[in-house]
C-alpha cells in the first residue's frame, strides 16, 4: 500500500505541474522538446579533431575530421558504419547521449528561440561534445538526422518563483470523472508551496512536458 500512495503522489505532483500557468527556466536548461520517437534511427555525426581536453570550447565546431553514421535502434542499441555496437539514451527531453568504439558523445538538440516563441529542430543537434570513455581526447561535433522532423513550436512562459500552489478542486474532479482505474487525491500538505519545490520534487524543471 505504501508503494501504491506514494506512486499516486507522483501523479498527483504531474497533474498539479501541468495545470501550472507557468514552467521554470533555468541556467543550464534549453527549451528544446525532442522526444524518444523523434530522436530514433539513423544520424550523421559530424566531428572534429580529437586532440582536446575537458575545456574545449565547442561554441563553433571547427573542420569535420570524422563522419561517422549512426543508427540509434530500439530500446537503447546504437550501431555505427562499421557494425560496432553501443547504447544511446536521451537525456529529458533536452538532447541524447551515445557510448560506441570506447567513446562517448552528447549535444543538446537544436532550437530557435525568440522571445520565448521556441522551435525545436529534432533532427539537428547544437555543437556537442565528444571524448573517450576515459576521459581524454575531446572533440567536437553535430548530429543531423538523415530524416526530417517536422519543427515543433511552443511558447516558454516565465517562472514566478514566489508563487504558492493552490489545489484547483474543479481540475481534480475533471480528473476522476474521467478516470475508472484509479482516483487524484487531494494532499493538503502540498497547499502553499512554492511552485518551484513542486517541480523539484517531479524531476526538476528538464522534466517539464510543453503544453
Amino acid at each position: 500500500m505504501g508503494k501504491v500512495k506514494r506512486i499516486t503522489k507522483f501523479v498527483f505532483l504531474c497533474f498539479v505541474l501541468l495545470n501550472l500557468d507557468y514552467v521554470t527556466v533555468t541556467l543550464g536548461d534549453t527549451p528544446a522538446n525532442c522526444t524518444y520517437e523523434e530522436v530514433i534511427g539513423r544520424w550523421y555525426f559530424f566531428e572534429s579533431e580529437r586532440s582536446g581536453d575537458s575545456s574545449i570550447n565547442c561554441t563553433t565546431l571547427g573542420p569535420t575530421v570524422h563522419t561517422l553514421q549512426m543508427t540509434l535502434l530500439f530500446p537503447d542499441v546504437v550501431v555505427d558504419q562499421y557494425g560496432n555496437k553501443g547504447f544511446w539514451t536521451v537525456v529529458y527531453n533536452q538532447g541524447f547521449e551515445v557510448v560506441i568504439n570506447y567513446r562517448k558523445y552528447y549535444a543538446f538538440s537544436a532550437y530557435k528561440n525568440s522571445h520565448g516563441n521556441v522551435t525545436s529542430i529534432c533532427d539537428q543537434t547544437l555543437p556537442g561534445w565528444s571524448h573517450d570513455i576515459l576521459g581524454n581526447n575531446w572533440a567536437c561535433y553535430v548530429g543531423k538526422k538523415t530524416t526530417s522532423v517536422p519543427p515543433k513550436h511552443h511558447v516558454e512562459k516565465p517562472v514566478l518563483e514566489n508563487s504558492l500552489h493552490k489545489t484547483n478542486f474543479a481540475f481534480l474532479h475533471k480528473i476522476n470523472n474521467k478516470s475508472s482505474s484509479w482516483k487524484a487525491r487531494w494532499y493538503p500538505e502540498y497547499d502553499n508551496v512554492p511552485t518551484s519545490q513542486l517541480l523539484m520534487q517531479r524531476g526538476g524543471p528538464k522534466s517539464r512536458v510543453n503544453k
